[in-house]
């Protein structure tokens, strides 16, 4: 491309040049970008596994089936994330879903019956100009070949997990969330998407709220931890 020879594109996270301006990462950094492996984590809260018992999830149960993600925020995946949600690259969402997918796959979980995003207030899309959990729910729908529903909606008054503590984010109450608008999800496998977890909370939630649904099981499945 003639402004890929006037603007040389540079590696979002070391400035080293790429091969072209669609590639946001230099070959070193795609090399160390490195997805996480299950088998080293709680299938519950995908915390570190260091015995058969999780002290996490037996301090602060998710309700869920099972919990993955597939990158640490850390590193070369910390800078795309960054990139993506607070420079508004939403045109990478289609990597970072296929990674995704990928780690879906290596999972082994049961084929889910819909794939629900997890919401966010009218200012939070605005301040990015997009919803990025939405926006990977539905990539992920078409690598997955399963339906995407925005099944809940977030209430105004409870702050963005990022800016709490730890005993503070845990105490996100299931009324954070509400039904967008009823549908028969009984007996049906839930995927929740989101971006980012910390502890776990905004999951915990959304879960409690669909389970008033009697779904057959929810999981969940997030970008980067």
């Amino acid at each position: 491309m003639i402004l890929d020879w006037i603007f040389p594109p540079l590696c979002v996270h070391c400035d080293s040049k790429t091969k072209s301006s669609r590639f946001p990462l230099c070959k070193t950094c795609l090399t160390d970008l490195e997805k996480i492996s299950p088998e080293e984590r709680c299938p519950k809260c995908f915390s570190a596994k260091e015995n058969s018992f999780c002290q996490r999830c037996h301090d602060y149960p998710l309700g869920l089936q099972g919990v993955a993600a597939t990158f640490e925020h850390l590193g070369a995946a910390s800078t795309l994330l960054k990139e993506w949600k607070v420079c508004s690259r939403p045109a990478l969402v289609k990597g970072l879903a296929a990674w995704m997918a990928v780690q879906f796959l290596e999972l082994q979980w049961p084929p889910p019956d819909l794939i629900v995003p997890i919401p966010q207030t009218i200012l939070q899309a605005m301040t990015f100009g997009f919803n990025p959990p939405q926006l990977l729910a539905q990539e992920l729908s078409k690598i997955l070949n399963v339906p995407t529903r925005s099944l809940l909606k977030k209430n105004w008054g409870y702050p963005p997990q990022a800016r709490l503590l730890w005993e503070d984010r845990k105490k996100l109450s299931h009324r954070a969330f509400e039904w967008r608008g009823k549908e028969d999800i009984s007996d049906k496998t839930i995927l929740l998407v989101d971006d980012l977890i910390g502890t776990g909370a905004t999951l915990k939630a959304a879960a409690f709220r669909l389970r008033e649904g009697f779904p057959k099981a929810i999981y969940g499945l997030v970008l980067c931890i």
